[in-house]
């Protein structure tokens, strides 16, 4: 094998391991789609935070609840709520399903599963 050929060879294989490793962190995240505000409405019986719709619908969010005996489901472990924050005025972007295997105490909105849940202006996202 000549320089030449070496030269081509160990050029194509860098270009093919660069692109092969590159960084999934890098590209872009595909965000939620649905903006909604969370209003705090635990002074109402069985409520607490609900998702307002710039529709003026509001919705009920399930938070996946764990009862203590192991093992943790995946869809507990998975839940985008889990461990995101939610306070009183903020604006979130989500997606959700409806939820009507679930009954609700506040009848206030529809009852749903949040399946992605992002602060508007934040870089940081929660997927289901």
């Amino acid at each position: 094998m000549n320089i030449r050929n070496t030269f081509v060879f160990w050029s194509v294989s860098m270009v093919i391991a660069i692109s092969s490793c590159a960084d999934e962190s890098l590209q872009p995240e595909e965000q939620c789609s649905t903006h909604a505000v969370i209003e705090d409405w635990s002074g109402l019986d069985g409520c607490g935070y609900l998702l307002k719709l710039d529709n003026g619908e509001y919705l009920e969010p399930i938070i996946v609840g764990y009862c203590g005996t192991p093992p943790i489901s995946e869809e507990q472990m998975n839940d985008p709520l889990a461990n995101f924050s939610m306070e009183d005025g903020m604006e979130v972007l989500i997606d959700y399903d409806v939820a009507s295997e679930y009954g609700s105490i506040c009848m206030k909105g529809t009852t749903v599963k949040i399946t992605c849940i992002q602060e508007v202006g934040s870089t940081t996202e929660t997927d289901l």
